[in-house]
């Protein structure tokens, strides 16, 4: 692509946001979600309070000209008010080349500690705990990136408790095996 477009609004008061392409050729926008820094109960767009402190998630089919919630949107995926990575990693999932999504941040809804990588191999739908990866138990600032060093390698940069920035490498099996 030669030039950048800017495309339509997706979730208002929201920030620090993933995107990665599904299979379908969907986008998927993973936001950290600001009505979440109220601790106590917060309003969603429909004007209804809750204490629900999960990441915004829509999807949009024709580059975001329209958004639309995906089902998962602010129920599937914790938060403290934290930046987050959501990453596509080119992986074989049941014989088929299509990739895996991993999404990496501080599981808890009100401080930034255990730093987890979870994956979700049914392109966001769930994020079943049998695939989660726990980085760093305790507090620290909590941002998070991720890559594929090679094709069996995932890399992750993360604001960890016991040093400003780690840099780990994980088999994309131990995440998945277990």
């Amino acid at each position: 692509m030669e030039t950048w477009n800017v495309s339509n609004h997706a979730y208002s008061n929201s920030t620090e946001c993933s995107i990665v392409e599904l299979n379908d050729g969907s986008l998927m926008l993973n936001m950290r979600d600001n009505r979440n820094a109220n601790k106590g109960s917060n309003e969603n767009p429909n004007g209804e309070t809750s204490e629900i402190k999960n990441r915004a998630v829509t999807i949009t089919k024709d580059m975001g000209k329209t958004w639309e919630f995906h089902p998962t949107h602010r129920k599937a995926l914790v938060e403290s008010l934290c930046m987050a990575c959501l990453y596509r990693y080119p992986y074989e999932v049941e014989g088929e080349q299509n990739g895996v999504l991993l999404f990496s941040n501080p599981n808890s809804r009100l401080r930034r500690e255990n730093i987890t990588i979870k994956a979700s191999t049914d392109q966001g739908n769930s994020w079943p705990e049998e695939y989660w990866v726990l980085l760093d138990e305790y507090g620290g600032f909590g941002y998070s990136s991720m890559t594929a060093v090679n094709d069996s390698i995932v890399g992750i940069l993360y604001e960890s408790s016991q040093a400003n920035l780690v840099f780990q490498q994980i088999p994309i099996s131990e995440i998945l095996a277990k």
